[in-house]
């Protein structure tokens, strides 16, 4: 299926999403950069934290209900 508009208004379209989303990307690179160790992909102190109840709740139960005795 193919759109109306022509391949150069939708790359140009292509193009502004990349340029809009560039600024929240270069927070992951210079995180993942960074010369103190080891990147963990975890920009704020207390995220593991959240993952590892997340985790177990879909490690205890089927992630939508929680366990049942």
């Amino acid at each position: 299926m193919h759109s109306s508009r022509p391949l150069r208004s939708r790359l140009a379209d292509a193009s502004v999403v990349a340029l809009a989303t560039l600024p929240f990307a270069l927070i992951y690179a210079a995180h993942a950069l960074s010369p103190n160790g080891q990147s963990t992909k975890f920009l704020f102190l207390d995220m593991p934290y959240y993952v590892a109840n997340g985790r177990e709740i879909f490690d205890h139960g089927n992630g939508f209900a929680y366990p049942n005795p």
